[in-house]
């Protein structure tokens, strides 16, 4: 089966219209992506209160791996589809509307897969460092480095997919991929943005523990998480249009 991948291409300055426009888009409707978030927060946490049920170590960590690979994706594909339905003025419940959005997508194939990836670059780490323990640092490294190119891809194929759910989950990956090489550095600055203030977050959080209770300090640093994710999903969605416009199936 052939597909045709349109690649848009975008400038230094494009980057902060990304921002710009995911900011405005996200004021708009602050409560209801709030909302949808908070919903994902409580699945997180009832699968978490599950797996510390799990007596066996080597289990955990493959539980771990899968949930918090699982989250972010499902967290951003949940912005997007609650941001499209309330540009286009559909009324309804919003809960349905974003669930039944992203059950009939391609979405959830792609994170299915990533997470697969994902948890096999971890055990291929694992497994070298066991085998060959002087290559430790080498393959931290490597390991590291194709789980962060993994992360920008996904940035990209959430959206592209939500907008063409018929293209299977390697062809969309390999093409955001490819979209992103060809816009490296906006994308890579638009990373180092939100990485910084993910930095910000968790300084202005250890700064509040002098000042007020740690309970109180994980509440604000939980609030300002779900702020951060749900406003860092509305911006990839425009990220995702411009350096990858279109994937169509011939």
């Amino acid at each position: 089966m052939k597909f045709n991948a349109v690649f848009g291409s975008s400038s230094i300055k494009d980057t902060f219209g990304w921002v710009k426009l995911g900011s405005k888009s996200f004021a708009k409707r602050p409560l209801l992506h709030l909302l949808t978030m908070l919903s994902i927060a409580i699945w997180l946490l009832a699968i978490l209160a599950v797996s510390g049920l799990v007596e066996f170590n080597y289990v955990l960590v493959i539980i771990s791996t899968i949930v918090f690979n699982t989250i972010l994706p499902a967290a951003m594909a949940a912005m997007v589809v609650t941001d499209e339905i309330a540009v286009s003025g559909q009324k309804g419940n919003y809960f349905k509307m974003v669930w039944s959005k992203l059950w009939q997508s391609g979405v959830l194939r792609l994170i299915l897969v990533y997470v697969l990836v994902v948890v096999a670059i971890s055990l291929a780490d694992s497994l070298i460092i066991t085998e060959f323990p002087a290559t430790t640092v080498v393959a931290n490294g490597i390991m590291q480095f194709m789980q962060i190119v993994l992360q920008l891809v996904l940035w990209i194929a959430i959206p592209a997919a939500l907008r063409n759910e018929r293209i299977m989950p390697f062809h969309m990956l390999w093409y955001s991929l490819v979209a992103i090489m060809k816009n490296l550095i906006p994308v890579v600055l638009y990373a180092f943005l939100n990485l910084i203030i993910l930095l910000l977050i968790i300084l202005a959080c250890f700064g509040l523990m002098n000042v007020v209770t740690p309970p109180v300090v994980a509440v604000i640093f939980i609030l300002l998480m779900m702020i951060f994710l749900s406003w860092f999903g509305v911006c990839c969605a425009y990220v995702s249009k411009q350096v990858l416009p279109l994937v169509e199936r011939l």
